[in-house]
């Protein structure tokens, strides 16, 4: 039988392709099995993972809800503390401010008549008469054209020549402030209305001796509304002979804006819109110095209250 060498070439080649079938076949049941493997360890381990969140989310929402109720039982406990100091303030503090004439001013873009009232019934219940409040519009005010800042002081040749915005401001709070001073009438103030620099409730027919300057309640303040309007007013107040006191809420976004203001050592309290704030206040228009309140810049949060009850 004669040899036929293509035969036996077609056989190796089929024997090749069928081992390397079979190498491949091999590998990718190997493959499999790893891969299997590695599935498996997977899934144990995201099993794992779903479980621990289940639980660290479970015990976050645990501490939320103790945290929830922590701050609940603190916003009671705060409720009730607010309600026995304004109840306890005409009691123990009853005639301090009697026959005292007080003023409220406020300064600030967001105006908040909720705080002003409160603190307006807090001078009256120990004594005191608020024949006034007065809100100024700072932007109103600090925009004002040199036009209409002339009209008020007068537009002769004294006052167009040489005179700037800023000074023709001061003799307008000067004037302001010696008419909250000294009284005599609402000309003038009627006259700032008109121009819708500011509102005021109330009359000024009677010398008014302290102020209650409230700069800021919930906002933060234009720091050019504060060098334009709050600090010459605050100036100009003081030397008229008022005793001023600056006060800020505690709610305010951005802390101490009162412990920024030149005030020519008129006492501050940053806590105003706070029961124990109405305390401070009062302490403050008895003669109490320093900064009265809650932050840092404060240099205690109330007065001697053994000494304002006992006086």
């Amino acid at each position: 039988m004669q040899w036929d060498g293509k035969w036996f070439l077609l056989t190796l080649v089929a024997i090749l392709i069928f081992f390397t079938i079979g190498i491949q076949v091999g590998i990718a049941v190997r493959q499999e099995r790893v891969a299997q493997s590695l599935f498996e360890r997977m899934e144990n381990q995201l099993k794992r993972y779903r479980e621990e969140t289940a639980r660290l989310l479970t015990e976050r929402d645990r501490r939320i809800q103790q945290l929830e109720e922590t701050l609940r039982q603190g916003s009671r406990l705060m409720e009730t503390s607010q309600t026995l100091l304004s109840n306890l303030l005409p009691v123990a503090l009853k005639g301090r401010l009697l026959y005292r004439n007080i003023a409220l001013v406020t300064t600030a873009e967001d105006f908040d008549r909720n705080v002003v009232v409160r603190i307006q019934r807090g001078l009256q219940s120990v004594g005191a008469t608020v024949p006034v409040t007065v809100r100024w519009h700072p932007n109103s005010f600090c925009q004002a054209t040199p036009s209409d800042l002339l009209e008020l002081v007068g537009n002769g040749p004294q006052n167009r020549e040489g005179r700037d915005q800023e000074s023709i401001r001061k003799e307008i709070l000067g004037r302001f402030a010696h008419q909250l001073r000294w009284g005599g009438g609402d000309d003038w103030f009627r006259r700032l209305a008109r121009k819708g620099w500011l509102e005021y409730e109330g009359t000024v027919s009677a010398p008014t001796g302290s102020a209650v300057v409230i700069v800021a309640f919930q906002r933060e303040r234009d720091m050019n509304l504060l060098s334009s309007l709050d600090q010459p007013l605050i100036q100009a107040m003081i030397s008229a002979g008022l005793k001023v006191v600056l006060g800020e809420s505690l709610s305010l976004a951005r802390a101490e804006i009162v412990s920024g203001i030149s005030r020519d050592g008129a006492p501050t309290i940053d806590h105003l819109d706070t029961a124990l704030g109405l305390w401070s206040l009062v302490g403050a228009l008895c003669g109490e110095p320093g900064d009265l309140g809650l932050r840092n810049s404060s240099k205690r949060p109330v007065p001697d209250l053994a000494k304002l009850i006992g006086q």
